[in-house]
């Protein structure tokens, strides 16, 4: 019949398209370890909320509004990295992603040191990071499924968000 051929023909190209398993491997853990790093940098703003409120002086309201404006970005974000990751590739798209992510958190971070203190960077920084940090899960699942196959797929697929709760 035509849907066993089709998925025949799906199952020879995607052995066909294997890549050597070492490499496999090494980009799970390559994934692993940038999963680990993002979830960090994203719970950082509530592992020290106590010196945030305390030290800059922010409300409970500017508070939340880290997490909330990170929310907000991450409303739109998924849409526009369907299309980025179409567009451009999923290669290129992902190392967009998580250069936003690395430089938002740089970005809050100035904004959190003593001699900078400064609340509207520690947002803008936020929004960059939410900007690339959703995006970077979605680009995240597609690498996973173009390195491995079959019941590999769902072994990587959850070691590296077991890697993210670490």
């Amino acid at each position: 019949t035509k849907f066993n051929s089709t998925y025949m023909d799906t199952v020879q190209q995607a052995t066909q398209n294997e890549r050597p398993w070492w490499m496999r491997w090494c980009m799970l853990f390559v994934l692993c370890v940038v999963i680990f790093s993002f979830v960090y940098c994203y719970d950082n703003p509530n592992a020290i909320q106590n010196q945030l409120i305390d030290e800059y002086g922010l409300s409970q309201i500017q508070y939340n509004m880290l997490y909330a404006l990170y929310n907000w970005v991450s409303c739109v974000g998924p849409l526009v990295a369907g299309f980025m990751i179409d567009c451009i590739g999923i290669n290129t798209s992902t190392l967009i992603f998580y250069i936003l992510i690395v430089v938002g958190h740089s970005l809050w971070i100035v904004g959190c040191l003593k001699s900078v203190s400064s609340y509207p960077l520690m947002l803008v920084g936020r929004a960059i990071f939410a900007a690339g940090a959703e995006q970077f899960h979605t680009s995240r699942k597609w690498l996973l499924f173009d390195y491995f196959r079959g019941m590999e797929y769902y072994l990587s697929s959850g070691l590296s968000l077991s890697a993210s709760r670490l």
